[in-house]
């Protein structure tokens, strides 16, 4: 009588299999995180966009007086901060409240409308420079 004796492999998975598939997780995770933020930035910067053109609006309507020229121009001038000079808000200091690399990245959803006033574009399509 003759007995065979069989072995059996352990049931799981190998120190190599576990190692490979947390490393292509890690890759899929990484290029995932990576398109996410950058995707939260153009949102965040439409946003900021946004935000401009809401303090710019109400600037207008107080009569602060803007300088001539493209939108970088117009936005530095809301970074320094401006004062109309006659109306209810005569004295008061209307400044945006974003940081010079927020307003940059707004350039390219601002547009100079040929009457010199801004507008909103949600496509991204005007001049990243803001001329």
């Amino acid at each position: 009588m003759k007995t065979e004796i069989s072995v059996r492999r352990p049931a799981g998975f190998s120190l190599i299999e576990l190692v490979t598939a947390v490393i292509l997780l890690g890759a899929v995770l990484s290029v995932t995180v990576v398109r996410l933020s950058a995707e939260e930035r153009l949102r965040e910067d439409k946003r900021n966009a946004q935000a401009i053109l809401q303090s710019y609006s109400v600037d207008v309507a107080a009569r602060v007086p803007w300088p001539k020229g493209d939108v970088a121009t117009v936005a530095a001038a809301m970074m320094e901060g401006r004062t109309p000079r006659e109306g209810a808000f005569a004295d008061r200091v209307f400044l945006a409240p974003l940081l010079r690399d927020q307003v940059r990245r707004t350039f390219r959803y601002l547009g100079r409308r040929p009457d010199g006033g801004l507008f909103f574009d949600p496509t991204g399509g005007q001049d990243p420079d803001g001329r």
